[in-house]
């Protein structure tokens, strides 16, 4: 029986510092005097290319077809 809780804590422990390195491996985003000069000309932060756009015209198409879907009422609960 104490062997399922030693289990458990190992497999506790190994998610945990998986989840860590995972933190940790993504990186800072880097910001240097470069980067504030361009922030204080321009008014924003350059992407990096791994970082793709949002495309708010699909983005807008998606919420209006989300909208225009007809919705059945709930029934009622009845205990």
């Amino acid at each position: 029986m104490v062997w399922i809780w030693v289990i458990s804590a190992v497999l506790v422990l190994a998610a945990g510092l998986r989840y860590r390195h995972r933190l940790h491996s993504r990186g800072e985003p880097a910001i240097d005097d470069d980067a504030i000069r361009h922030i204080i000309g321009t008014g924003t932060l350059p992407r990096r290319a791994k970082d793709a756009r949002t495309d708010m015209d699909e983005a807008k198409r998606a919420e209006e077809e989300f909208w225009s879907e007809t919705w059945d009422e709930p029934e009622e609960y009845r205990p």
